[in-house]
């Protein structure tokens, strides 16, 4: 009887042992599979990440295709290797927020409006402040109204811009009497009165006072 428990034993052990054996195939088969379905996944997911990159790309390269001189930052790539959906403007690779200087600031500024006038059709008088601190202005499709500080002019008034060419609407059509001083704002007089240029007429006219 002892020998009969013991081949019963043994026989239970070995049972255990098989079925132990045959677990860890199994597991092992899974375990393959899984990872093969790992490899897969990683590269479904590095391929939607370099997918996602080179539309972000073409995307931003599109758009800044449609300015002279700004740049437009649409997407950010964080620490993790993803990238963050943002809206930057640069000018040479300097943010606009941070270190642009005050020329490069009126320069993008006025590439940006000139863009969206073009895109969406709206043309409006553009007015610019400290203009004496700029020395030059890109060309524009929209009357540009400037407001130079002036000391010696002790009252307001308008002359256009000696550096700009006049267009045919303001341009003479044959030599007449020379030019007249730039006419002030007499006190009291309503400013709609004054001659400037057209709001639809492309020109720029300033506006010489004592401060603003």
């Amino acid at each position: 009887e002892a020998q009969v428990d013991r081949l019963r034993r043994l026989l239970h052990h070995s049972q255990s042992a098989q079925a132990a054996h045959q677990r860890l195939a199994e597991l092992e088969e899974r375990r393959t599979a899984l990872k093969t379905t790992l490899e897969e996944q990683v590269a479904f997911l590095s391929a939607l990440e370099a997918y996602t990159r080179a539309q972000a790309e073409l995307l931003q390269e599109k758009v800044n295709h449609h300015f002279g001189l700004a740049r437009f930052r649409l997407f950010r790539p964080l620490v993790n290797g993803e990238l963050e959906e943002c809206c930057e403007i640069l000018c040479d690779g300097v943010p606009f927020k941070d270190n642009l200087n005050g020329g490069s600031r009126l320069q993008v500024g006025l590439d940006i409006i000139r863009t969206l006038s073009r895109h969406y059709g709206v043309t409006l008088p553009i007015l610019i402040e400290n203009r004496e601190s700029y020395v030059t202005l890109p060309p524009m499709d929209t009357q540009v109204i400037s407001l130079v500080v002036s000391a010696p002019d002790a009252v307001l008034r308008i002359a256009p811009d000696p550096q700009q060419p006049l267009n045919d609407s303001q341009a003479p059509s044959e030599p007449s009497e020379p030019p007249s001083a730039p006419t002030p704002f007499p006190e009291g007089q309503n400013a709609g009165k004054t001659p400037l240029t057209a709001p639809d007429t492309p020109g720029e006219n300033r506006l010489h006072g004592p401060g603003f």
